[in-house]
């Protein structure tokens, strides 16, 4: 029987992960020999070292876990348990690729959905009898697809699906945002000369947001304007103040926040770590707003 307290720092006895996890205790902590069934804040580690640990973790065997887990499986051999794990099982809150497989089996067709629901999809909602692939503008470990306009947008994610489906006929899909490029994806396939089975738009976007007319009889001179602002500020100084607040710092904080959660799911996409991790946005539809309204703006003035 072997004995699992004898020194693994050669490796024997040991699994592949615990090798690599045996180095960076052994490295980190200053301590030879760590054994399998060593405890990680017995041996010398504190909260500042389990950091240092969880990075290089994370650097070696391309998972994201939390120093928590440290503190949950505190010996060699439970911790690598936990790496095996997660590395079995891939963080569930991302995709790691721009298209993946919703549903690989069923006959027929597959079709490739733009934008779809991922909370739905991880879920197995999906009640479909063809194979059905997402095609999304994030990826984990990736960040952002590269396109400065709709066009670069949908023929990036045509080579992707040709990548599954060489040839037509295509059944493309696509909800809000994705509507419209599936739109474009449909029509730069037919340019090709392939042949579109089935375009379905779910609740598609609108391809710009028009900025509404003003009216012919009504003064819009700065001088006009500023009159009827000192009227309403004099009868109504409190609303008209906090309406004005509003007016100036509304659209700018709708703006920064969008901005500021794309950088993070950039910053993740690149360099998926535990700060990244920890400062990815819960909701990330401000995001993908950011990224994708610049598209369908460019469409629009491409398209007239």
């Amino acid at each position: 029987m072997p004995d699992e307290t004898a020194p693994t720092s050669s490796g024997g006895g040991a699994t592949e992960t615990e090798r690599v996890l045996i180095g960076i205790w052994e490295r980190i902590l200053g301590v030879r020999p760590v054994r399998r069934t060593d405890h990680f804040f017995t041996i010398g580690g504190d909260s500042l070292s389990a950091v240092t640990v969880i990075l290089e973790v994370e650097a070696n065997f391309e998972v994201s876990l939390t120093v928590r887990v440290l503190f949950e499986a505190p010996t060699l051999d439970r911790l690598a348990d936990r790496v095996d794990s997660a590395r079995s099982q891939p963080d569930k809150s991302s995709n790691t690729e721009f298209i993946f497989p919703l549903a690989e089996r069923g006959r027929g067709l597959p079709v490739f959905f733009c934008s779809v629901d991922l909370k739905l999809a991880q879920k197995n909602l999906w009640r479909i009898d063809c194979p059905l692939y997402a095609v999304t503008l994030w990826a984990q470990g990736k960040g952002f697809v590269r396109a400065k306009s709709m066009e670069e947008l949908a023929h990036d994610h045509i080579e992707r699906i040709r990548s599954i489906q060489p040839h037509g006929p295509y059944r493309i899909a696509g909800f809000s945002f994705g509507g419209l490029v599936a739109l474009e994806i449909a029509q730069q396939l037919r340019r090709a000369g392939d042949k579109i089975e089935l375009l379905f738009l779910l609740d598609p976007s609108e391809p710009f947001e028009a900025e509404s007319a003003p009216n012919p009889g009504e003064r819009t001179g700065f001088a006009a304007r500023n009159k009827r602002f000192v009227r309403r500020l004099a009868r109504h100084p409190g609303e008209t103040a906090r309406r004005t607040v509003r007016q100036l710092f509304g659209p700018a904080q709708k703006v920064f926040w969008g901005w500021l959660c794309y950088q993070l799911l950039q910053l993740h996409g690149r360099n998926a770590k535990l700060v990244s991790t920890r400062l990815l946005p819960k909701n990330r539809w401000a995001a993908f707003r950011y990224a994708s309204k610049p598209l369908a703006r460019i469409s629009h003035k491409s398209a007239g």
